[in-house]
């Protein structure tokens, strides 16, 4: 199993016509990919969430963890941790 890959695989299942961030417009939030580090053992990734209603984020972060479950079910020896680390909230 290569990490990179199923790294590739979780990213392009995020529908990029309506939560990437060159995709929205307005008050719209959005999920960005904002870093990446691994090899074919082991990969990283960290997003983003930004939305103007609090509320929302909760959606967003659900969202994120269920592409990681359907991800890991096509590669049944692999696993992955999900952190969220609450930052700034001035999207006002």
């Amino acid at each position: 199993m290569n990490a990179i890959k199923i790294s590739a695989r979780f990213i392009e299942i995020i529908p990029k016509y309506r939560m990437f961030p060159e995709t929205i417009e307005d008050k719209e939030g959005f999920i960005h990919c904002s870093g990446y580090e691994g090899n074919e053992e082991l990969s990283t990734l960290k997003f983003i969430i930004r939305d103007f209603e609090v509320s929302k984020l909760q959606f967003y972060q659900d969202f994120l963890k269920e592409i990681a479950q359907k991800t890991m079910i096509k590669y049944p020896s692999a696993h992955f941790e999900f952190e969220v680390t609450e930052q700034y909230r001035n999207m006002t």
